[in-house]
C-alpha cells in the first residue's frame, strides 16, 4: 500500500523514516481540481485584502513560516478551547501553540524528541472536557494530554495497537476517538485512557479505511471520518457499526475531477464540516457538499477545521510554498438553516 501524507502535499522529510516502519512510500497527487458544488446565493466580491477583512468572510490570518513565537511549520490540527483560544499543533516544529481569539501569541509548549512530554510531529489536537490539549503525537505513536499551561497529564501509547495516530476528536464523556493512518483503523479510548474498542482496516469496501486523516465527533455520539484515500465520508454508529457513507457520486462533483477530503468539524448544529480540496463544506443530509468558504476567501491549502461558538472558523493552512497560517472566518450557523440540518439515520447498509 502507498502511504499518502496529506493528499495534496508531500509527506515532510522527518516523518518518511515512521512511513518506512509501515512498510509504506511517500507518494504525490495531482494538483486538484476545479469542484462544481452549490453556489451561495449571496457572495461577497473583495477587491482586496483590505475590503476581504472588512467585508467579507476573512476576520484575521496570522502566522508565517519560521521557528520562533506564532510562527509556523506546517500546521496542521487546530482546536478551540471554551474560552475561545485557537490551539495549533505546529507539527515540524515539534510543538503546541495557543493563541487568543484575537490571533495574539499567548504560549508555546512542546519539543522534539521520545519522551512522554516530548513531541515528535504532532498531528491532530482536541480539547477535552477539562479543557486540556489531547495530542496524537504521531512519530512517538501515542495520545497524549496537556494543560493549557503545557504539563503533561497523561500519555496513552498501547504498544502494538496505536501505530500511526492522526485526528482526534473526544466526545462529550470523555471518550478519545482518533484515527491511525498505518493502521487503517479508527481507535476509541475510555476517559482513563484505556483501550475500548476499535474498527476499520485498510481496503475499500464500505467499512475500510485507505488512509482515514481526520476525525469529529457529533452530539448524537456519532463518529465521523474522511477516508482520504477512498474520497469517502462515513459515519459511524459509536461502537463502530456503519450508518452513512458519502462519496463521489453523492458529492455531485466533476467524475474526472480529484478530491482531497482532510479536516472535519461540527458546529453548534450538527452540522458537519469538511476542508475539501480549497474550500470548507458543509455535508448535507444527501451528501452533497455546500461551499462556505473557498479560495474567493484566501484558502490555497486548508488542512485542519474548527468551530468556534463564538462564530467562527479556524483554519490551518500550510503548504511547502508560502502557507504556514491560521485563517479565522465569519460562520453563522443561521446562514445555514435552510439546508438539510445533518441528521444521521441509524440504518445499516
Amino acid at each position: 500500500m502507498d502511504f499518502k501524507w496529506p493528499l495534496s502535499t508531500v509527506a515532510p522529510k522527518g516523518l518518511l523514516q515512521r512511513s518506512a516502519a509501515c512498510g509504506d512510500t511517500a507518494t504525490s497527487k495531482p494538483p486538484s481540481a476545479s469542484m462544481y458544488v452549490f453556489k451561495r446565493l449571496i457572495s461577497p466580491s473583495c477587491s482586496s485584502v483590505k475590503s476581504e477583512i472588512d467585508q467579507g468572510k476573512l476576520l484575521r490570518k496570522f502566522g508565517r513560516r519560521g521557528k520562533g513565537k506564532g510562527s509556523f511549520e506546517m500546521p496542521c490540527g487546530v482546536a478551540v478551547t471554551k474560552s475561545g483560544d485557537i490551539v495549533v499543533a505546529d507539527t515540524e516544529n515539534h510543538r503546541i501553540q495557543i493563541f487568543s481569539p484575537d490571533g495574539a501569541f499567548k504560549l508555546k509548549f512542546g519539543r522534539k524528541g521520545p519522551n512522554p512530554d516530548q513531541l515528535n510531529y504532532p498531528l491532530g489536537v482536541a480539547m477535552t472536557a477539562e479543557d486540556h490539549v489531547a495530542v496524537t503525537d504521531s512519530v512517538n505513536a501515542a495520545v497524549k494530554v496537556f494543560s493549557r499551561e503545557g504539563e503533561l497529564i497523561s500519555c496513552f501509547t498501547h504498544a502494538g495497537l496505536i501505530e500511526f495516530p492522526y485526528g482526534v476528536a473526544i466526545t462529550l464523556d470523555n471518550f478519545f476517538v482518533f484515527t491511525d493512518i498505518c493502521k487503517h483503523a479508527v481507535i476509541v479510548l475510555t476517559p482513563s485512557g484505556s483501550v475500548s474498542h476499535t474498527f476499520g482496516s485498510y481496503g475499500d469496501e464500505r467499512k475500510n479505511f485507505d488512509h482515514p486523516y481526520f476525525v469529529a465527533v457529533n452530539k448524537s455520539k456519532q463518529i465521523i471520518v474522511s477516508d482520504a484515500g477512498n474520497s469517502a465520508i462515513k459515519i459511524f454508529q459509536f461502537e463502530g457499526r456503519l450508518l452513512r457513507m458519502f462519496t463521489l457520486s453523492d458529492f455531485k462533483l466533476p467524475a474526472e475531477g480529484y478530491i482531497s477530503l482532510y479536516g472535519l468539524c461540527t458546529d453548534s448544529d450538527g452540522n458537519t464540516l469538511v476542508v475539501c480540496n480549497s474550500t470548507i463544506c458543509i455535508v448535507t443530509k444527501n451528501g452533497r457538499l455546500w461551499e462556505v468558504v473557498t479560495s474567493k476567501d484566501g484558502l490555497t491549502s486548508p488542512k485542519g477545521v474548527a468551530f468556534s461558538t463564538a462564530g467562527r472558523l479556524v483554519v490551518t493552512q500550510s503548504s511547502f510554498e508560502d502557507k504556514h497560517e491560521v485563517c479565522v472566518y465569519r460562520y453563522n450557523t443561521e446562514d445555514y438553516k435552510s439546508l438539510n440540518t445533518l441528521v444521521y439515520y441509524a440504518i445499516s447498509i
